[in-house]
Order: C-alpha cells, then structure tokens, then sequence
C-alpha cells in the first residue's frame, strides 16, 4: 500500500507548487492525475519520489517511511519510476539498456525476460532489433523501451509520468494495451499522469484533477 501524506513540493523555497496533497492506494488500485499545462503534475510526481530542491510531506510504503530515498532506491521496494520523457541510455543498444534495468541477471536471461513481457513489440520480436541503438528508436519505440525498463523488474507500484506524450496514436494503443495486461497480470498499482482523458478513463479507477497545487475530483 502507498500512502501520501500532506505532500508539499517547489524548485524554489519562495514559490511553491503543491500544497498538501494526498494519496492511498490498496494494492491494484490506480490514480490518474491530469490538469493544464503547468499545473504542477511532474512537480507533484518529483515531489512524491523525492526529486525536487524543496519538498515536506510524508511518504509510506507497506508502513515504511521512505520519503527520504533517492529514486533510484525506490526499486527495491517494488516501486517503478517512469518520469517525464523516459529514461534511456541513447549511445547504447536495446539489449544493453534492457541489462542496465536488469543487471544481476546474465545476458540471455535478461533478453528471455524481455522477450516475453515484450511479445507485442515487433523490435523484440526480432533478434536483430536487439543491436540497435536506443537513440536510433523513434520517439514511440524510446517511450516503450524506457517503459519496459521499469516494467520489466516487475514492480508492484507504477509511478508513470505521461508516457503517452509526444506519442503516434498506434504507439498511445500500444503502450495502453501493455500497461492494461501488466496491471491486470501482476496486481499492481499505478499512479498516472497524463493529459489524454481517454487513457485515464480506460486504465484508472480513480482519477483526480491537479489545479492550483491541490486535488479536485475529475467531471470525466
């Protein structure tokens, strides 16, 4: 269970962007989170996996604080990060970013595992996509990569920061259809922003409007 309490977050100590926001989700539970453009919503996610110069608040994951950790730490607790725009190594190949996400597996496990939780990727369906790199993808098959890789550690707990911007409506369906089976197969539990209102009816319960620094019930 993740509890979010009284989060506050800002980039500068004089102008702050949330101001006390709250959340619980049960495990399956999902939160979509959308709002205009400056919002807040990246801040609000920043401030959540303690990535932000200022921020207060408390943040609990199955009873235990853990609002002082870096990000990247947050795996450990079954915690997947995907931030705005992904994150991918451009200069290295498919597969070597795939072992990055999984580095204490071998290599061909690593490409096994990837194989199957990708099998309605076509460039893992093909061996020789595996050599390609990161930065020769286009801007969908960059945002399924980065996606994968936090997918692909198996987390029980999505924290998803628009993985659909800048997004072919091919690739939105795409990507929809992958995280659907990955929450409905693993239980899991799913905190996502994004602006696209029809991804947020079709894979959230529960979705809230950030205006103001603050949540409102969405009217969708």
């Amino acid at each position: 269970m993740l509890k979010v309490e009284n989060i506050h977050g800002a980039y500068r100590k004089d102008y702050p962007i949330i101001k006390g926001v709250d959340i619980l989700l049960s495990p399956g539970e999902t939160l979509g989170i959308t709002g205009r453009n400056g919002a807040g919503k990246t801040t609000l996610i920043r401030a959540v996996v303690n990535d932000l110069p200022y921020r207060s608040g408390r943040v609990f994951i199955d009873g235990r604080q853990i609002n002082n950790l870096s990000p990247c730490l947050l795996k450990k607790f079954g915690i997947g990060v995907f931030l705005q725009g992904g994150q991918i190594f451009p200069h290295l190949t498919i597969l070597e970013n795939l072992r990055m996400a999984l580095h204490d597996l071998p290599k061909n496990a690593a490409l096994r595992k990837a194989a199957k939780m990708g099998k309605d990727l076509t460039f893992f369906r093909d061996s020789k996509y595996n050599n390609i790199r990161a930065g020769n993808l286009s801007g969908g098959e960059r945002n399924l990569l980065a996606l994968l890789m936090v997918l692909i550690s198996e987390p029980r707990m999505l924290i998803l920061d628009e993985p659909f911007a800048g997004i072919s409506p091919a690739n939105i369906s795409l990507i929809s259809n992958f995280l659907q089976e990955y929450l409905d197969s693993h239980h899991a539990s799913m905190i996502l922003v994004e602006q696209n209102q029809e991804q947020l009816k079709r894979l959230c319960r529960t979705n809230q409007v950030l205006i103001h620094g603050r949540f409102h019930p969405a009217n969708f």
